[in-house]
């Protein structure tokens, strides 16, 4: 339901007449009942305004409903009575009461008023309607009575009878500023965006300082014209710099327009108005997005220096070293992270990182089952823990948690990629190709696995037509030296040695420390008899492995036949 503005509380239909329906005691007050001959309901009446005063409801109630029965003819204690009981979740008991007084005074706009709230809050909204119109005879100009009737319009979904309502009171009262309000929520609420910004606008002409309202206009642009948003706040702050909520939202609008120096720029400002607020975090992170390293570095220093965060600052501290390589720094940060943390995982999987690269191989392992222990284990943990153990060449337990990876997540081309690459280190390349095309059958155009299998079916032989289309299409998708390698391989074992020399010689200087491109470039250059070109990267990839045996015995038969 679209929520209107002005109809938290329930206005007196006249001025003689009662109080609101809502129930702040000091309302129940005003009462001609000390007039009344009646000492026995007056006394029942002080009682009831003492426990309400107090907050104490169910003795308010009882002696209310004392008062109500020694003066039934009293209309004003029935309609507070029809009161409290709502004030105290008996809306039944409130409906069959005010249905019995509008029987007794049919034209009491108030008693209609109050059902219809009741009816309303019930979700039924034709007899909250009924009420509405009933007490809008009465009081045809009421303006919290017009807001009623269209929010009960829009409950049943009419919205065009509520747009209609509204727009007819502002007709007859052009500054009924809260209908005018309401109808640009429901315009908004209904996708009616140009008729929306039209509204808010008319609305914003006289109440330029009602920042909550240029806010809602100005979402509302977001979604149409980011431009004319930005304008708007600009223009609101031109007038009033200190409006910090117009500026944190347009911060906002240029982090999501992809502009952070500019979105950085009104936080800071913030700041420096309000240092208390909370925008340290925000800024922090746009350091980090923009790679200024050290000062992410102060920004997030000084959130856990300050703030109690569960962790996360730790983390974001922990990026902002790494960024400058303080890596020993970072594991630091990193290890402060509590499990509460919304971050913790990243945390723990950067931490195991990190202690990887430091040589801290086992701690990293450790840390990564005690992640699968803790419930962790979605496809990122089984990742690393898997590259970790190919990393110590603890192939069978790399190939035991693989294997359970894809029981967790069978259709994850990037773990059943890796489940491939662990089968043929272990020599099982007749399960790492079928693994491989499962892997396309996934993710069709999944580089690493085309490139497997086209090398696969170079090195093999076999099918070199499709396995130069994998080359072709895994080298478009990523573009790499060992994709290169492949493709220049593919165009070798077909007899294309000009395409080959291209695509090899490229992959030789994307990767010039690879021994097998050398060794493949030796062998082009050998089939193309350009003997101490094919020498030489024989020479290169025996610096590179000098315990290459095939190389050494390609280099051997190289030399006898130049010796001929």
């Amino acid at each position: 339901m679209v929520v209107l503005a002005g109809c938290s509380g329930i206005l007196p239909m006249s001025q003689d007449k009662g109080s609101p329906a809502v129930l702040p005691a000091d309302s129940l007050f005003e009462t001609d009942l000390y007039d009344r001959a009646d000492s026995h309901a007056l006394l029942a009446f002080l009682q009831f305004r003492l426990h309400a005063t107090d907050g104490d409801w169910e003795a308010a109630l009882s002696a209310l409903e004392h008062a109500a029965t020694l003066d039934p003819g009293s209309g004003y204690l029935q309609l507070q009575l029809a009161r409290v009981y709502l004030h105290t979740e008996r809306p039944d008991a409130a409906v069959v009461l005010l249905n019995q007084l509008i029987n007794e005074s049919p034209y009491d706009a108030e008693i209609h008023l109050l059902l219809g709230d009741i009816y309303l809050m019930q979700q039924r909204g034709v007899d909250a309607i009924h009420h509405f119109n009933q007490a809008l005879e009465l009081a045809p100009d009421n303006e919290s009575l017009h807001l009623r009737l269209a929010m009960a319009f829009v409950q049943l979904e009419r919205v065009s009878e509520a747009l209609a309502t509204l727009e007819g009171l502002l007709q007859k009262r052009p500054d009924a500023d809260q209908a005018m309000l309401s109808l640009a929520r429901i315009y908004r609420d209904n996708q009616q965006h140009t008729a929306a910004i039209r509204t808010y606008r008319r609305y914003l002409a006289t109440r330029p300082e009602q920042f909550a309202v240029v806010l809602e206009l100005g979402r509302v642009l977001e979604q149409q014209d980011s431009a004319g948003a930005e304008d708007l706040y600009l223009e609101v702050l031109d007038t009033t710099p200190f409006a910090v909520s117009i500026r944190r939202q347009l911060a906002q609008l240029y982090l999501s327009s992809q502009r952070p120096r500019l979105a950085l720029e009104q936080l800071l400002i913030v700041r420096e108005m309000l240092p208390s607020m909370s925008t340290g975090n925000q800024i922090g992170l746009l350091y980090l997005q923009m790679s200024q390293w050290q000062q992410a570095t102060e920004e997030f220093q000084r959130l856990v220096d300050t703030a109690d965060n569960g962790g996360n600052n730790y983390y974001f501290l922990a990026l902002a070293l790494i960024g400058q390589s303080r890596y020993q720094a970072a594991i630091e940060q990193l290890q402060q992270v509590t499990p509460e943390a919304t971050t913790y995982r990243d945390a723990m999987l950067q931490l195991a990182y990190l202690q990887l690269q430091e040589g801290l191989v086992e701690k990293g392992t450790q840390l990564l089952l005690v992640l699968l222990e803790q419930g962790i284990d979605d496809s990122d943990v089984y990742y690393y823990l898997i590259s970790f153990y190919q990393h110590q060449q603890d192939l069978s337990l790399a190939l035991r948690f693989a294997d359970k990876a894809i029981e967790r997540h069978p259709n994850d081309a990037r773990l059943l990629y890796q489940q491939g690459i662990v089968l043929d280190a272990l020599d099982n390349h007749q399960s790492a190709l079928a693994v491989m095309k499962r892997v396309l059958l996934i993710d069709e155009e999944h580089a690493d696995a085309l490139n497997y299998l086209a090398y696969s079916q170079a090195e093999s032989g076999i099918d070199l037509e499709l396995a130069l289309q994998r080359a072709k299409l895994a080298l478009q998708l990523k573009s790499t030296g060992y994709i290169e390698d492949t493709l220049g391989w593919v165009y070798f074992k077909l007899g294309q040695f000009n395409q080959s020399r291209i695509h090899l010689e490229r992959a030789i200087e994307m990767q010039p420390e690879d021994q097998v491109i050398l060794e493949h470039l030796g062998d082009l250059y050998q089939a193309m008899e350009n003997y101490h070109e094919a020498e030489q990267a024989y020479r290169d990839a025996l610096e590179i492995n000098p315990e290459a045996e095939g190389v050494l015995q390609k280099l051997d038969r190289l030399r006898k036949e130049l010796q001929r």
